[in-house]
């Protein structure tokens, strides 16, 4: 498929077979700086696969910071899978050749989920349909759902899309376009005399009675990005919910990985579409308690500024949905956590950023007649007119004639164009290497014995937090009492005789420059709280000798020294 093993195409969606194929090449060319696992199995038994990349020759993966990102976790947000494949080759293919890479892959390590739901996706990427996350019926059985009488999603004229149908009506809120056939532009307000339509999305109709059009409830109604811990709600209250909290195969595993590895501090979750960093804390909903520290905000918006400066998306603050990843990794595991969201056809034309397009509630079914044309004549003049299905006359089974036609949704509004996709995954791949960047980074900064008689040494070792995040990388994580203190070791033998000190000191939270972010004057003094000193008082009963000081930080990484007493 490829020319060689680390040669790959990314202005193409892979289906799950060829994407796991790539990641086995990378780890095959590049054994010293990757390794693939599987972290379970999805609901139709799809290995999940996980990306650890970091080079080992400078240390394990979980002794320095890491940083988490997946993609895809909802069926067909595929753009996701191609930023987490490109984030990975890159790191790899540029260690060595690239100082920042290098540095990044020798002090940092990355975990790599490329296809968090790789059943929807393949239902996706092989089928004219879509569905929200997982195959699994839900919340009805599938002898439930086929019950239920109304319009359901079909490829009725089986051209291999789903688009739309319209169908005349007298009563009907759409007319054709005078300048292009394919275009529906709503009916003025008083307007009367013309051929009107009503418009719906292309589908079979149980039990039609030739009256009013239902629709039935979707089949996959599983939402998998609603079935986290962090503010869980059920079925009935949050939509997508699932029966209880990382009921699914596919988060369970997830959550499992993230909990077992300690050090990552930050995670980022691709999602499509809007071309925006949704990011936590949330706005602020009624009736929605504040699950955020202050003092985290300000790290937070500092951070989405370089964020927009690297991807050109805007921060945006979260929605407060119930269940969702990043909620959960906030507010349980008190670490950063980053939704961006891919794609925005509108923005990609001119139209506006996302914050101009929802104060103009901008979408395609809302634009203007003329604006609508720009669209059409884009799709004519870049895809060679493939984006759109022309409207074709159809004998409905329910409806009798319709006319079946429309934008072919899939990739052209929720996902780039193939022609179009590695520009955008180039868009948002740097922002977590970026990031990973700002991690917490402990030192050994300095480590002296200074003799204070022919036997007896004064050790002194200074621990410092090097990164821009503090040890305990968010105030949540400190008020959960789960950020875990620096711990600085002496390690000796039997020749060294500890006089004074215990040989494990716990130095507590080091700060980063991110506490430092409100002091904007040079006039003004500011302790230094990134640093801590630690002495012992040390006896030798033989010579010659060494001690070895080792510091480990949770989040921050692990460094360690070795200092010979006597030559």
């Amino acid at each position: 498929m490829f020319k060689e093993k680390d040669v790959f195409d990314f202005g193409r969606y892979y289906r799950y077979n060829e994407l796991v194929e790539i990641l086995r090449n990378l780890v095959e060319k590049y054994p010293k700086l990757a390794r693939l696992r599987s972290i379970g199995k999805s609901y139709e038994g799809r290995d999940l696969w996980v990306m650890e990349v970091t080079n080992y020759d400078k240390g394990a993966a979980d002794d320095k910071p890491a940083i988490w990102i997946d993609g895809n976790i909802h069926a067909g947000e595929v753009t996701g899978s191609i930023v987490c494949l490109k984030t990975i080759w890159y790191l790899l293919t540029k260690y060595g050749n690239d100082a920042f890479v290098t540095d990044l892959m020798d002090t940092r390590a990355f975990y790599v989920e490329p296809r968090v739901n790789p059943d929807g996706a393949e239902y996706y990427l092989t089928t004219p349909y879509t569905c929200r996350s997982s195959v699994r019926p839900y919340p009805y059985t599938e002898k439930e759902w086929e019950e239920f009488e109304g319009l359901y999603r079909e490829d009725v004229d089986g051209d291999g899309y789903v688009t739309q149908m319209r169908v005349i009506d007298p009563n009907g809120d759409w007319k054709i376009s005078d300048k292009d056939p394919r275009l529906m532009i709503k009916r003025g307000l008083d307007e009367s005399g013309g051929v009107y339509y009503r418009i719906y999305p292309e589908g079979l109709i149980l039990n039609y009675n030739k009256g009013e059009v239902k629709f039935k409830p979707p089949k996959f109604g599983l939402d998998m990005n609603r079935n986290y811990p962090g503010g869980w709600l059920p079925e009935g209250v949050q939509s997508g919910a699932g029966p209880y909290p990382l009921s699914e195969p596919e988060t369970k595993a997830q959550a499992d990985f993230i909990l077992a590895h300690k050090n990552i501090w930050a995670t980022f979750c691709y999602h499509t579409s809007g071309r925006f960093l949704c990011c936590v804390p949330a706005e602020r909903q009624p009736g929605v308690e504040l699950e955020w520290s202050e003092k985290d905000i300000a790290p937070w918006k500092a951070i989405g500024a370089m964020g927009k400066e690297v991807t050109g998306y805007y921060p945006r603050p979260g929605v407060w949905y119930h269940g969702l990843a990043s909620r959960w990794h906030y507010t349980h595991l008190g670490v950063y956590s980053w939704t961006p969201e891919l794609w925005n056809l509108l923005e990609h034309l001119g139209f506006g950023n996302f914050k101009e397009l929802e104060e103009r509630g901008l979408r395609l079914d809302t634009l203007k007649e003329e604006e609508g044309l720009r669209v059409l004549e884009w799709n004519d003049r870049e895809l060679a007119g493939n984006g759109f299905v022309n409207w074709t006359a159809y004998d409905h089974p329910q409806l009798g004639q319709v006319e079946i036609g429309g934008w072919k949704e899939k990739f052209i509004m929720q996902n780039p164009p193939e022609k179009l996709l590695e520009a955008e995954v180039d868009k948002s791949m740097m922002f977590p290497l970026k990031h990973a960047a700002l991690s917490p980074l402990i030192k050994i900064t300095q480590a002296e014995a200074k003799p204070i008689s022919e036997q007896i040494f004064r050790i002194k070792v200074t621990v410092q937090n090097t990164g821009f995040i503090p040890t305990n990388v968010t105030q949540k994580a400190v008020e959960l009492r789960i950020a875990k203190p620096v711990v600085t070791e002496l390690r000796c033998g039997k020749d060294v005789e500890l006089i004074s000190g215990p040989r494990r000191v716990e130095v507590g939270h080091l700060e980063g420059r991110s506490d430092r972010l409100v002091s904007t004057r040079i006039a003004v003094q500011v302790e230094d709280r990134s640093k801590k000193i630690v002495e012992w008082l040390i006896k030798l009963t033989r010579l010659p000798s060494k001690v070895d000081l080792v510091v480990i930080s949770e989040k921050g990484g692990r460094d360690q020294t070795q200092i010979k007493l006597i030559e």
